[in-house]
């Protein structure tokens, strides 16, 4: 994974994935597809294999202006590519 990422949970349990290089932001993710309609805001899901596998990113923070649409929606594979490996190295 590149040092570009940080990912954690909280305390509470809720994921947090954060860029550490431009552009700068921070989300909040969550896995499968339950639940996702208590979300508020934008949310981005990538299906994955299968239901489980589902990873939904959402309360995006960016620092300065957001992508457009093509670069935003190539970051957020490339989010979920690091949140996959975070997440396989746990297993």
């Amino acid at each position: 994974m590149s040092g570009a990422w940080h990912i954690a949970l909280t305390d509470s349990g809720d994921g947090v994935i954060e860029r550490r290089a431009p552009p700068r932001f921070r989300a909040a993710w969550t896995t499968g597809l339950e639940d996702l309609t208590a979300l508020e805001g934008l949310f981005w899901t990538d299906e994955g294999h299968g239901e489980e596998d589902a990873i939904t990113l959402h309360g995006f923070r960016f620092e300065g202006p957001p992508p457009d649409q093509a670069a935003f929606e190539a970051l957020l594979r490339e989010a979920v590519a690091a949140l996959d490996e975070w997440i396989a190295r746990r297993l």
